[in-house]
């Protein structure tokens, strides 16, 4: 009976995690990169290499990428990118883009949260997880 409780608990948790998300609109994208840019002050000049969806390996870059990530519960700290999450805010087409970039913080247990949110950003960008239409939404907007 007890294991059989704590099998039901892990599948109601598995069922609201995926569930739970609701994809993000544009507004809350900006919303979410708005109060990180408040919390970590990236300089001008680097906010501009983001309207290219470029990122440059820096610390406070690191910081403010991680913090969007969480905020946009795309990223869990113990788990890394949810790569449900990514598939119903990006498409189902693109889960072979989020299963070839997500890591695992085990694989990499010196990295900062930072930095891990990151990496793996840059490669889901890299490898065209954010389309030129999302792109020309985000910055439009």
């Amino acid at each position: 009976m007890k294991y059989c409780i704590i099998f039901l608990l892990f599948v109601g948790i598995a069922s609201a995690r995926l569930h739970g998300y609701v994809k993000r609109t544009v507004e809350q994208l900006k919303e979410a990169r708005a109060d990180c840019i408040e919390k970590f002050p990236v300089p001008a000049e680097t906010r501009e290499l983001f309207k290219k969806f470029e990122y440059p390996e820096e610390e406070i870059v690191e910081n403010y990428v991680h913090c969007v990530a969480v905020e946009l519960q795309y990223f869990v700290d113990t788990e890394g990118y949810i790569d449900e999450h990514l598939e119903k805010q990006f498409g189902n087409d693109k889960i072979d883009i989020i299963n070839k970039c997500i890591t695992f913080k085990k694989d990499h247990p010196d990295w900062t949260l930072g930095h891990w949110a990151l990496s793996d950003w840059k490669c889901l960008v890299k490898e065209g997880l954010i389309t030129e239409e999302y792109k020309t939404a985000i910055l439009e907007h």
